[in-house]
């Protein structure tokens, strides 16, 4: 009986899915122009555009996703749209795919927590790479 009651203490403290979760919530990127939501959808993790500083374009409208080199993705809303997919937890980093809706390219990412208000994200595109910060934020009203 003791060693079933420490087997379930050690997974439950150790549980892999608890720190694959930590990356879950509001974050503002860098720039500080868009809120991304993280969220689990089956095993992995996306996240959403939820926010933009500025929705509209000049005309009143949503901003689209003009760059995308798909052109039937090109008249969908950038509001809503998955700028992280399949991110999945591996060696305490998350790694997946990131899109840049103004350059229209999809890159490769890994996500590493540096603290719990802060995700470092190092982005890889054709042998370059590039390292960026955002910022836990709270949901947008």
């Amino acid at each position: 009986m003791k060693n079933v009651l420490l087997t379930s203490l050690y997974l439950l403290i150790y549980s892999p899915g608890a720190d694959s979760d930590q990356i879950q919530g509001y974050w503002l990127t860098g720039e500080g122009k868009t809120i991304v939501e993280i969220y689990e959808d089956a095993a992995n993790h996306n996240g959403k555009i939820v926010w933009l500083e500025k929705p509209n374009n000049r005309k009143g409208e949503p901003h689209t996703d003009k760059m995308n080199p798909d052109r039937s993705l090109r008249n969908r809303p950038i509001m809503g749209l998955n700028m992280l997919e399949n991110l999945e937890y591996k060696d305490g980093n998350w790694h997946g795919k990131l899109y840049v809706p103004n350059k229209g390219r999809t890159v490769d990412a890994v996500l590493s927590l540096v603290n719990n208000d802060e995700l470092q994200i190092t982005v890889s595109f054709r042998g370059f790479t590039k390292e960026i910060s955002w910022y836990r934020t709270q949901a947008p009203e």
